[in-house]
């Protein structure tokens, strides 16, 4: 609504009793709302006191409402307050009401009173959408609060619910911060059985959290576990980054699983990428410490090679 247009209702609003009209609940609901939009908090407050005065109850719309604006500003006491209001007076709200106040006290850092006031909602037979869940997750996974987040998940799924990539993306994200690598793992093989293709953004996390995974679980010496993403990753066409295969080959060369980390070495040369000096030393450095000397000198032979190569097309290293 714009500000003349609701200028203009307010105006009419106002002749309304010198021709013998009393305004319902619905005509001061839609003017609480506008004035709302506008921005016009103080107005909207004070038509509700007028609307309160003059006996006429107001619907959940016009709580709502009220309760929308102040959590947009952080002010949630008081959309608290009216939220309180409203159960006092026996009015039900609905799945926006309670939308807007998780949102704010998501948004606010407060993400248990929103997990509190999801329980509310669930007794009141209200089903969390998506959109809520997101919301709730978002706020969760950046407070570190990855169990409450699984309780979610399992709940969604109990409600026929599918989680989308989105949302798996921001629990793996938490997770990888957490360093809880094989529960990432986990989850991984629980988007594919559920027949979910993990988007770029939730298998990969841009490359970054990909190569975090790997390498954490290279530092657990949990070779197979990251052996087995990097793969899943490659069958899914995702691009894994220098740091991922360099975490894959160091890690296998100390092992001794020197065929795996000579798997990995010729499968960057395939994608493009030229293994720099310190993927080279640790291969080597495996077939010494393994006494394979003349695969060590194979590898020393085509590293010299490769860099011949490239030193004639004129690449500097």
């Amino acid at each position: 609504m714009k500000k003349e247009t609701m200028n203009d209702a307010l105006r009419v609003f106002r002749e309304i009793p010198n021709h013998g009209c009393i305004p319902d609940s619905y005509t001061y609901g839609t003017l609480i709302n506008g004035l709302c939009k506008l921005g016009k908090i103080s107005e909207a407050k004070e038509l509700f006191r007028e609307m309160d005065a003059k006996g006429c109850s107001p619907t959940v719309v016009t709580y709502t409402s009220l309760i929308h604006w102040p959590c947009l500003s952080n002010i949630l006491d008081e959309a608290m307050k009216l939220f309180e209001e409203m159960s006092r007076k026996g009015i039900e709200p609905n799945v926006v009401t309670f939308s807007s106040l998780m949102d704010g006290f998501c948004k606010g850092g407060r993400s248990l009173q929103s997990l509190k006031l999801l329980e509310k909602m669930v007794g009141k037979r209200f089903s969390a959408n998506i959109i809520i869940n997101n919301i709730l997750v978002s706020s969760l996974c950046k407070e570190g609060k990855v169990p409450d987040v699984v309780q979610i998940l399992d709940r969604m799924k109990l409600q026929g619910l599918r989680p989308d990539g989105v949302l798996y993306g921001r629990l793996v994200n938490s997770l990888c911060n957490s360093s809880k690598f094989q529960e990432v793992a986990n989850l991984l093989d629980e988007m594919v059985l559920g027949r979910m293709l993990p988007i770029h953004v939730s298998w990969s996390l841009h490359v970054n959290n990909h190569n975090m995974v790997v390498s954490g679980l290279c530092t657990k010496k949990d070779m197979n576990q990251a052996f087995k993403i990097n793969l899943s990753t490659r069958i899914k066409h995702i691009s894994v980054d220098s740091e991922t295969y360099k975490s894959l080959v160091g890690c296998f060369s100390k092992k001794g699983d020197l065929y795996k980390a000579s798997q990995i070495v010729n499968e960057m040369l395939l994608e493009g990428y030229i293994p720099d000096e310190c993927i080279w030393n640790a291969v080597v450095c495996g077939f010494l410490h393994h006494t394979k000397v003349n695969g060590a000198a194979e590898v020393v032979y085509v590293e010299l090679s490769l860099s011949t190569t490239f030193w004639k097309l004129g690449y500097n290293f």
